[in-house]
């Protein structure tokens, strides 16, 4: 079952392929933005790379103001 934008919490942790999804972007820009530091995220494991939905609502916001 998939979530709407209204049933989502700013806790929320998304895998790379909703994080893109989320921020409307594709795979290969997130890896980008991702090597230059411009999005937060975390490692489980060493190798699982996920994304709080709260960190990437104020990463859209310093884009925005910058």
């Amino acid at each position: 079952m998939q979530t709407t934008l209204l049933e989502q919490t700013p806790d929320e942790i998304l895998d790379k392929k909703g994080a893109a999804h989320y921020l409307k972007i594709g795979p290969r820009t997130l890896d980008s933005y991702m090597q230059r530091r411009l999005l937060p995220y975390f490692r489980i494991g060493g190798k699982t790379i996920r994304f709080k939905r709260s960190d990437l609502d104020v990463a859209l916001e310093k884009f925005r103001v910058a």
